[in-house]
């Protein structure tokens, strides 16, 4: 198991099987394939932004691992809970609209990248009842033969009163 300090917090990567093909595998990408790689990945996470928004949840599922990790607002949540959840949720609603807001990619290695940042989310239900805001989401991708897939989500809701 191998731990890499990423933003002030180290990240276990064999427990979620995003081992480095070695040890220096982030400073050995040109930045020609640094940029290739996080092009890839902006093209993922605008999927399933928009996927999410449409709502196509089948389809934006299926740029998750079948054993992702969740934690939402520090807490662990089972995937397949969490995504039963999510489709009930979106039974109640009339719209959805996700975008990303201010985020960056980090290349980690050439099989594993981390997207973090903000997004914006405004539901509406069938009542007509608005509910807007924004949220801080850590997306953990890693790459294997089927492409690239998310492998761990942490989402966190902003204080009450700050959004």
């Amino acid at each position: 198991m191998r731990t890499l300090p990423v933003a002030g917090f180290g990240i276990v990567l064999g427990s979620i099987g995003l081992t480095p093909h070695r040890s220096d595998a982030q400073a050995s990408l040109s930045d020609f394939q640094r940029s290739a790689i996080a092009d890839s990945v902006a093209i993922v996470m605008d999927s399933v932004f928009a996927l999410s928004s449409r709502p196509d949840l089948d389809r934006m599922y299926t740029f998750f691992r079948a054993n992702t990790s969740v934690l939402h607002n520090g807490k662990p949540e089972d995937w397949k809970e969490h995504q039963a959840g999510t489709r009930a949720f979106y039974r109640t609603l009339r719209s959805v609209d996700m975008h990303p807001l201010a985020h960056e990619i980090d290349v980690l290695s050439p099989t594993a990248a981390i997207w973090r940042g903000q997004f914006s989310y405004t539901f509406a239900d069938s009542a007509g009842h608005v509910t807007s805001g924004t949220a801080a989401s850590t997306w953990v991708l890693a790459r294997d033969s089927s492409g690239w897939r998310i492998a761990h989500l942490h989402m966190s809701d902003p204080p009450a009163g700050v959004k």
